[in-house]
């Protein structure tokens, strides 16, 4: 999917730009990072223009030194293969309301999600993540106010490296009911509570800057009972707050259930 960057005029339309030959590909590849390394072009001459990019198979490799980057050229055409190639990353369907955003990546790589604003305004910064050894990453979206329609992108890695995608907030589903949820003690290794069967329960665990961490997961079983264990290396505390939520399994979440651990 193409992405929809923003009109940065005054870098298209500055003169030394346009005389330099690198052409409007490199400097919207520029735009994508502070130090981006590889871009998906050849550059061959056409003397009567200067430089002119052209799409293909081959890779063209732009350094960076200093914070500055350069395009080394020869009398012909630079060629050079990207080395340990990683995938784009990728959103799953995010709706509005959302309180994580999640999606897939390179195992190991950093993602950072943004929200597209009004025309002349930077992109929002909504969060970064690490993308976790199974190629899954998790952005917590619950001081946000996703709605339908906003455009949400995902750049993944850094400098030679850096990929991205995009994807439009879609609308919400029909309401899916709130879970019951047991008394949590402080200590327990698991959390137990009442739901529909077939249904997916979801908890985080409120963070003191006011983030959602990940707690766990697990079905409601055909009896409408459900039990989410507890991460071995999580000890949960009086006053600790839970974030509770039932989930469809095309991941419609309901209204959150908090629920405050006790001694």
């Amino acid at each position: 999917m193409g992405l929809n960057f923003k009109d940065h005029s005054g870098i298209w339309n500055n003169k030394k730009v346009k005389k330099s030959g690198i052409g409007a590909l490199t400097v919207g590849i520029a735009l994508l990072g502070l130090s981006i390394g590889q871009a998906q072009a050849s550059i061959r001459a056409a003397p009567e223009h200067g430089w002119r990019p052209e799409m293909a198979h081959q890779v063209s490799k732009i350094g960076s030194m200093g914070g500055q980057t350069s395009l080394a050229q020869n009398s012909s055409s630079l060629n050079a293969t990207i080395q340990d190639e990683v995938a784009d990353p990728t959103f799953n369907v995010v709706r509005e309301g959302d309180p994580v955003i999640t999606g897939t990546g390179e195992p190991g790589t950093e993602i950072n999600v943004l929200k597209d604003t009004p025309a002349g305004e930077p992109p929002l910064l909504i969060g970064n993540t690490t993308v976790d050894f199974l190629g899954r990453w998790l952005i917590d979206a619950s001081q946000q106010d996703l709605c339908e329609g906003d455009v949400l992108f995902a750049y993944q890695g850094e400098g030679a490296q850096v990929k991205g995608t995009q994807t439009t907030v879609e609308a919400k589903q029909a309401e899916v009911p709130r879970p019951a949820v047991n008394a949590v003690k402080a200590g327990t290794q698991s959390i137990t509570g009442q739901g529909e069967p077939g249904k997916i329960i979801k908890i985080y665990l409120k963070e003191a800057d006011g983030s959602n961490r990940p707690l766990g997961t697990g079905p409601v079983d055909q009896f409408g009972n459900w039990v989410v264990l507890v991460p071995i290396n999580v000890e949960l505390e009086a006053n600790d707050v839970l974030e509770v939520y039932q989930s469809t399994l095309d991941d419609v979440l309901s209204e959150p259930v908090q629920v405050t651990v006790t001694e």
